[in-house]
Order: C-alpha cells, then structure tokens, then sequence
C-alpha cells in the first residue's frame, strides 16, 4: 500500500475529489463534481445510487472508468484518501470463481424490480469467515432468495483494477465519491478497503499543495469541516466512541475527587463506575449532539433538487470489555442513535405526505420521542426546512456493526477490528 511520504500533523479541514487523468495518478481540491454516468441499468447496483445528482462540466476532464471509486475519509485528525491504482495480472481462478458468482446473480425482469428493495445484509444471517482469504469472508443470509445475495463488490474491483476487466455491474460505480465521518475505526475502514481492492492511499497533510490554504492554529474545527464542497454520493456517519472515552476520564476524575475528600472508596467507584447505567442528562446530551450532526449534515447537503446524496449512520459494533469504552455504554449510544434515525426519518416521511400531516406528526413527536426538549434545534424549522432535507428517503442505519458480533476477539487491540473478516465484510456493505 503507498502512503504519502508527508508524516506532519494532519487535519480534517477538508474534502478533496481524486481526478483519475492519466498516470501517474493527480488529486485536485473538490472545486469540480463530476457528471452523473451513464447506463445506470444494474438493478444490484446500491441503494444509494438512485439518490445521485452531479452538477459541473467534464469536457475538458478524459473519462473516468467505472473502477474509480473513491473513497474519502475525514477521520480523526487527517484525510484519508483512496484513490484507483492500476495494475496488471490476477488469478485466473479468483476471475472465474467472481464470474460464477455473478452468472448465479441473473435474473429475470420481475426479480430486477423486487430487488429495488433488497439489501441482503439487512436479513438476518451468518458471516462465514476466512482469516487468510479476503473473498472468502462474506454475510450468508439465512433465507433469502438467489437473487437477494450479497455481492463480492471489493474483489470484483480489484480484478477491475488490475486488468481492465469490464463488469456491468459495476457501471453505476463510475464518478462516484464516497465521504465517510468517524474515528480510528473508520481510518482503518478507509486504508483496508482500499488495499483490498488495490487503490492507492494518500494522506492530505498539511503541508501538501492539495491541503487547503489555512494559517497554522487557524483550520477549521470538526464541526465545519463538514462544510465541504464536494457533493459525494454517500455520507457514512459514526459517533460514539471518542464521547464514551471523554466521559469515562471524566468519571474518574470525579471519584478520585470524592476519594480524596474523604469518601469510601468503594462507595465512591460504584457511585462513578463506567459501567453503571448512564445517566439521564448524559442520555439526553448524546441525543441532542447526535441530532445536530445529522441536521448538520442534511443541511450541508441537501435532499432538494439537484443532490440527493445518502446518508448512513455505522451503528457501533461492540469492543473488547474495557473500563474506558464499556460495552454498556457503547449499547445506550447504540440504542439512542437508532432512535434519532427514525425521530428524523419519520419527520422527513410526514413531511413527503404534506404540510397536514407533517404538523401533526410535529406535535405528537414532542411529547413521545425526546427524553427532554432539543433547546433551539428545532425551533424555526418550518415544513419546508423538513421537506428540502428529504432525510424521509436518504436517511438510514448500516448495520455493520450489529454484523460482525462475535468476532470481538479478532481485533488488533480492545477497539479495532482487524482486515479479516470485519472490515472486508465493511467494504462489500458500503457498496451495496
């Protein structure tokens, strides 16, 4: 895997679209979105591809293949990108195997139109694992039809990449951006997705001339990094883990104060133990922050006309028992998140319905779905706020994390979850 030699302190002030010219490869800042493509006919192709919009001019842009899916990531303290590398030769056995896979796939019309619905990681269903074989690593459904199985998208655009090998069905890929929100775990997600299907990983640093042009102390904070003008075509969202730790330190802080003023230590740790059950104030701030960021989000790109991207929270998966990221909490996040998903998504429903309906969902929401009034969030929202958002149609949950419960002790440490199988299984449900 190739990574920038730039080791400086990084940021994620920043998104940047990845312009695939000629070789070598060449980043340019995302001033430019490229146009929708062509012959968006796979009915398998995801969900999120129906939601595209591109708006700009590429005549002056050589036409980017349907393998150049890319993949930015705004994670922690840098961006992380992924961008197409091409190479030659693969395995005339792993082409084959993708192929039989794919002619298992064919299906007639009314099967096209029952799969405008299908995500097979939603069924319920077993991960079949392989610790050496990437492709090996895949969500087994428990009952669902042949035309409703996953598919192997990272070893199909690997194969892609490497020889040029043209796939139908990875036609809508074509001029495709993915921005994923998140933590450590996502930077992983971004680096092992793209050396499973053979791009090349940049680190947008500081002090790289694609890095925007801000003083040093003055880049953006998290909050307005969101505020890129990139519009890309998936947003994954995950939050959690980082307000778990600040809490859990807080926590801490709090019972060695109560122990040196005097009280049972004992009395004192049960009092401030990570793994009590949270309390309700903290409850009701995680749903506050978590609103505003999806609000935030919505806002910064619109479900109007003209962008129409997905939006999909990474529900946590579940770390190793540990005293600063507890298992209990992780659960109450978990819970919480859902909540919020569906608080927005049934808003953004009534609203489609029309004014009517949306105000009376309005005022039944406020009694039932908030563990305590949202101050200032809502207020001023008007239907048609709610209507441009569209979040009744794009918004929605990967249940990534609830996928890969189990397999806790394949991790590299108490937190992240290894290549194999979890992040593999990642990458073919972040395409789907």
């Amino acid at each position: 895997m190739h990574r920038s030699a730039d080791s400086r302190r990084y940021r994620n002030s920043e998104m940047f679209e990845v312009i695939h010219e000629c070789e070598p490869l060449t980043l340019r800042p995302a001033t430019y979105v490229p146009d929708s493509s062509p012959g968006d006919t796979n009915p398998r192709g995801p969900r999120w591809k129906e939601n595209l919009s591109r708006t700009g001019n590429s005549t002056s842009r050589r036409r980017v293949t349907a393998r150049n899916v890319i993949l930015v990531g705004l994670v922690g303290a840098f961006t992380l990108a992924c961008l197409p590398r091409h190479q030659q030769g693969i395995a005339g056995e792993e082409v084959s195997s993708l192929e039989s896979m794919l002619v298992q796939r064919d299906m007639d019309a009314q099967e096209q139109e029952d799969l405008s619905s299908c995500n097979p990681y939603d069924l319920p269903g077993v991960l079949i694992t392989n610790w050496t074989e990437p492709s090996e690593n895949k969500w087994s459904p428990i009952a669902a039809p042949a035309s409703c199985q996953p598919i192997d998208w990272l070893a199909m655009l690997r194969i892609s990449e490497k020889d040029g090998t043209h796939y139908p069905q990875l036609d809508w890929a074509s001029n495709r951006t993915v921005a994923i929100f998140g933590d450590s775990v996502d930077r992983d997600h971004v680096e092992h997705t793209c050396d499973f299907i053979g791009g090349t990983l940049e680190r947008i640093g500081e002090q790289s001339p694609f890095s925007p042009d801000y003083p040093p102390g003055q880049e953006l904070p998290p909050e307005d990094s969101y505020d890129a003008p990139v519009v890309p075509d998936l947003i994954s969202v995950s939050v959690g883990f980082w307000d778990l730790l600040k809490h859990s330190i807080f926590d801490d802080a709090e019972r060695d104060e109560e122990v040196q003023a005097g009280r049972n230590p004992h009395e004192a740790t049960l009092a401030f133990d990570t793994y009590r059950s949270m309390p309700v104030e903290r409850r009701a701030w995680f749903e506050r922050r978590i609103k505003e960021l999806f609000l935030h989000i919505a806002e910064t790109w619109p479900g109007g006309k003209g962008s129409k991207p997905k939006i999909m929270l990474r529900a946590l998966h579940h770390p190793q028992a540990n005293h600063l990221v507890p298992v209990t909490g992780v659960q109450v996040i978990d819970q919480i998140s859902r909540s919020v998903v569906a608080q927005l998504v049934a808003e953004g429903q009534a609203a489609e319905v029309g004014e009517e309906a949306w105000k009376r969902w309005s005022k039944r929401a406020q009694s039932l779905l908030s563990l305590e009034p949202v101050d200032g969030l809502d207020e001023g929202r008007t239907y048609e706020d709610v209507l441009k958002l569209g979040l009744g149609s794009r918004l929605g949950i990967d249940e990534w994390g609830r996928n890969i419960l189990g397999q806790e002790l394949r991790q590299r440490d108490a937190l992240h979850p290894l290549p194999l199988p979890s992040n593999y299984l990642y990458g073919n449900m972040l395409f789907e």
